[in-house]
């Protein structure tokens, strides 16, 4: 079953709304006014939440979010990456949100480093991370799964040079590291 809700002007959801659904498996709450996921999704497993104005994800949804295959949080007010309870997720879209300048290891980006991710995709671009060479921070990275992240050199003024991590470590990291990751 699927449900659209899109473009409705949404602005809040009870947390046990969708958990007596038991056969709904696409939830479309799009182009809403949501700040905060504090909603149990219940079975779905396709969710999208893009172009609202969440910052917020509750411990609710997080701990609950096992069953979710397919995560739009495109387009929201997002300032880190919470840490979901994957078991089945196969696409995450978390670009254009507000992840600014936040440092990589406060990120929950190893969450996806399991290998029952290995063909799950992590969309995360407009992170404006500070890439480096570091063998730490190269290996932290190298054990997600595919990840599109997008990163700043420390050395660029503005955040008009971004690039993609993996195109970072190629171009910049071989040098000072043997162990770089292959991508």
């Amino acid at each position: 079953m699927k449900i659209n809700l899109r473009e409705n002007e949404i602005s809040l959801i009870e947390p046990n709304a969708f958990v007596n659904l038991q056969n709904l498996e696409i939830l479309d709450l799009g182009a809403n006014k949501l700040t905060k996921l504090d909603f149990h999704p219940g079975k779905v497993t396709d969710l999208r939440l893009d172009n609202n104005e969440i910052s917020q994800i509750s411990e609710i949804f997080t701990k609950n979010s096992h069953n979710i295959k397919r995560l739009i949080l495109r387009s929201n007010n997002l300032l880190s990456i919470p840490v979901f309870n994957f078991e089945r997720i196969e696409f995450l879209d978390m670009k254009w949100n507000s992840i600014w300048n936040t440092p990589f290891d406060e990120q929950n980006f190893t969450q996806f480093a399991n290998t029952d991710y290995k063909n799950a995709i992590f969309e995360v671009g407009q992170a404006r991370i500070y890439c480096n060479c570091d063998e730490t921070w190269q290996e932290d990275v190298s054990k997600i799964a595919v990840v599109e992240i997008e990163c700043r050199p420390e050395e660029s003024r503005g955040w008009k040079k971004q690039v993609q991590i993996s195109s970072y470590f190629k171009e910049n990291c071989a040098e000072s590291s043997a162990d770089a990751p292959e991508t």
